[in-house]
C-alpha cells in the first residue's frame, strides 16, 4: 500500500510540475524579442546527434543511470565517474570490461560490492572547501594511467562550471563522454543562454554528439513550439574515432532507448533541434 501511495504521489508531483513549468515558459516566451527567439533556435540546433559509424551498446541497465555508448572500448584505460548512482550499474559494467574505474561523490557513502578495479572517493568535484571538494583536473592527473579515458558525469548542474575549468588537453583524453545536462529549459529561456551556448562549444570542439536521450523523470517544457527536455543525456565521441564520413544524422529515438522510470508518465520527446 505504501509503495502504491508513493507512486501516486510521484505521479501527482510530476503532473503538477509539468503544468507549472509550461505555464512559466509560456509567460517568458511571450516577452522574447525576435533576436532572442533566433538565439534559442540556433542553440537548439546544436543538440543534433550524428552517426559515428560505430554501433551503440547500452551500459548500465534499462532505467535511470543507463547510457548508450559507441562500441569503442578497446584501449580505454580508465573511467572517471563523478556523481555516483545508488546502484553503480554503469560503473560495474565498465569495470567488468577490465577498465579501471574512479568514482567520486561527496553526498553518498562508498557503494557496496565494488570490484577490485573500482576506486571511490567521498569528495565533491568542483570549487569548494579543500576537505570536501577537489578539482576534476587534479583528480584525473593524480590517478589516471596514460592513454584514452572514458567520462560519465552526472553532477546536478555543476558540469557547467567543472568542465570549462578543465584544460582542453585533458578533455581531449576522453575518447567517450556520457553526460547529463541539467536545466536545459531554464537556460534556454533565461540569462544563462550564452553559458549553455559556450558549454556546447566546449563539448563539441573536438567531440561529436552520437546519441541523445531525454531523461524522462522530468516532463518536457514547450518552448517555441518544441518539446524541450529539462534533463538531457548526451553521449559524445572524439572526432578522431568517427568511422562514418561525411557525417549524417543519427537515428532518433534509438531502438535501445528506454524510459528512466516506469513509475512516472512517459511523454513524447520529438526532435527539437
Amino acid at each position: 500500500m505504501k509503495s502504491l501511495l508513493s507512486k501516486w504521489n510521484h505521479r501527482r508531483k510530476f503532473l503538477r510540475g509539468e503544468k507549472r513549468a509550461n505555464e512559466t515558459a509560456k509567460a517568458i516566451e511571450a516577452k522574447l524579442t525576435p533576436g532572442e527567439r533566433a538565439e534559442i533556435e540556433t542553440l537548439m540546433s546544436r543538440f543534433s546527434p550524428w552517426e559515428s559509424g560505430l554501433p551503440l551498446v547500452r551500459v548500465g541497465g534499462d532505467l535511470d543511470g543507463g547510457y548508450l555508448l559507441p562500441d569503442d572500448f578497446d584501449g580505454i584505460q580508465a573511467l572517471y565517474s563523478p556523481g555516483v548512482d545508488e546502484t553503480v550499474g554503469f560503473d560495474l559494467e565498465i569495470a567488468s570490461r577490465g577498465i579501471e574505474c574512479f568514482l567520486a561523490d561527496g553526498t553518498v557513502e562508498e557503494p557496496r560490492n565494488l570490484a577490485p578495479n573500482m576506486h571511490f572517493e567521498k569528495m565533491m568535484i568542483g570549487n569548494g572547501p579543500a576537505e570536501t571538494f577537489m578539482s576534476f583536473e587534479a583528480w584525473v592527473n593524480r590517478t589516471s594511467p596514460s592513454g584514452d579515458l572514458l567520462l560519465q558525469m552526472d553532477i546536478e548542474g555543476f558540469e557547467y562550471s567543472v568542465l570549462p575549468a578543465t584544460p582542453r588537453a585533458l578533455l581531449d583524453r576522453f575518447r567517450i563522454i556520457a553526460i547529463e545536462l541539467h536545466e536545459i529549459d531554464r537556460m534556454l529561456l533565461g540569462s544563462r543562454r550564452s553559458e549553455l551556448a559556450s558549454f556546447m562549444d566546449l563539448l563539441c570542439e573536438n567531440h561529436v554528439i552520437c546519441h541523445l536521450h531525454p531523461n524522462t523523470v522530468t516532463p518536457p517544457v514547450t518552448i517555441l513550439g518544441r518539446q524541450i527536455p529539462p534533463l538531457l543525456e548526451l553521449t559524445l565521441i572524439r572526432k578522431d574515432r568517427i568511422k562514418a564520413k561525411p557525417l549524417s544524422p543519427a537515428p532518433y529515438p534509438h531502438p535501445l532507448d528506454a524510459p528512466n522510470s516506469h513509475d512516472l508518465p512517459v511523454r513524447d520527446f520529438p526532435k527539437f533541434w
